[in-house]
């Protein structure tokens, strides 16, 4: 293999290992999980990820400036945004409790008042302790 061709099939094995680690942390790229939001979460799994790669954690926030990390980068978003947009187009069926939740607490418009808030606040308390 002459060295074009090397770089290219160790760059397509670094790619195809990328695509695999980001798809271990899916706070990443699933908008639906608890953690998508946490920057600091999202920092520590790059550096994770990073150390996995061999790519230094100082490499990965200089990435702008460096092509190759840059190009890496650009290639987990896609991934990830894949990953996302199948996840976010798939039809999620309600859990038994979810649909046990819904059907209950349609009926609370048919019930009086008192006998609603209480039947409301026992509904409340199954559902968070769903999530």
């Amino acid at each position: 293999m002459d060295s074009e061709n090397e770089l290219q099939y160790q760059q397509s094995l670094d790619l195809g290992l990328l695509i695999e680690l980001v798809q271990g942390y899916n706070h990443l790229y699933d908008l639906s999980n608890k953690h998508y939001k946490d920057n600091n979460k999202k920092e520590e799994s790059w550096k994770e990820i990073s150390e996995i790669m061999g790519v230094s954690a100082s490499r990965s926030l200089k990435r702008k400036a460096d092509p190759d990390c840059a190009e890496m980068v650009e290639a987990a978003k896609r991934v990830a945004d894949s990953i996302s947009s199948r996840k976010s187009t798939a039809v999620k069926e309600p859990t038994q409790n979810e649909a046990f939740c819904q059907y209950n607490l349609s009926r609370l418009n048919s019930m009086d008042k008192d006998e609603a808030k209480q039947k409301r606040r026992r509904m409340l308390l199954i559902v968070e302790d769903l999530e």
